[in-house]
């Protein structure tokens, strides 16, 4: 999926995030559940395919503001959004969450533990 040089939208990031979750759950043990684009950030939510469902994880990963944007050109050279959003988010979560690098401050009113959260982080 190649974008317009003026970025993506967020309809591009929330179809990427679709494409490379969806791919191949069992790979990464996460189902993607929800994903939206809003203020400047992807949040996606999964579920744990291990047995564990009432336990959420969660992604805030600060969004790129156009395809000249320090982030876009650290993570994707060829500026195709889901190629960002497999080195962004999927290699990210799936670090953090096969290490159990993460914050581990307990669940959150939103019953949601973030495996990356740029907005504590950024």
């Amino acid at each position: 999926m190649t974008i317009s040089p003026i970025g993506p939208r967020a309809e591009d990031y929330l179809n990427a995030i679709r494409e490379v979750f969806g791919f191949e759950p069992n790979l990464s043990g996460l189902r993607l559940i929800t994903a939206e684009v809003t203020h400047g950030f992807l949040i996606a939510q999964f579920e744990n395919l291990e047995g564990s469902p009432c336990l959420r994880y969660g992604a805030r990963v600060w969004l790129p503001g156009s395809t000249e944007d320090r982030l876009w050109i650290t993570y994707a050279e060829t500026k195709d959004v889901v190629e960002w959003v497999r080195w962004a988010v999927w290699l990210r979560v799936m670090e953090a969450y096969q290490t159990g690098d993460y914050p581990d401050e307990g669940l959150g009113p939103d019953a949601v533990r973030w495996l990356i959260d740029d907005v504590r982080s950024g």
